[in-house]
């Protein structure tokens, strides 16, 4: 081996016993799952694969067209008595917004005039 590859090596085999030391955990390292995760996979384990043949062909939500009719006019119907409340309506007393950005400006242009 020449000079110039000794320390290559010598890193490179330092790195791979550190990591065996690492992987191999030293004695009575590994220890039993928790008892929760334990039940919990033997209850996976008696299940199974899923029956894909169990499964709906179609969601449900696309199925019944009525439904979802009825669940439209609702929010129609919703709409209506918001729109009908007399709250619903602007005031005629509110400022246009028009006369607020020039009110504001005008104040704005008046305090950073000098004096």
């Amino acid at each position: 081996m020449t000079p110039r590859r000794l320390p290559f090596a010598a890193a490179c085999l330092a790195v791979a016993a550190a990591s065996a030391c690492a992987s191999a955990g030293g004695a009575g390292a590994e220890t039993a799952p928790p008892a929760w995760f334990a039940a919990r996979d033997a209850e996976l384990q008696a299940e199974g694969f899923p029956n894909l043949a169990r499964a709906p062909l179609a969601p449900k939500g696309q199925v019944d067209p009525a439904h979802w009719n009825a669940v439209a006019a609702e929010i129609v119907a919703a709409e209506q008595a918001m729109r009908a409340h007399p709250r619903s309506s602007q005031t005629s007393d509110a400022p246009a917004p028009q006369r607020f950005e020039a009110e504001a400006r005008a104040a704005l242009e008046t305090a950073a005039t000098p004096r």
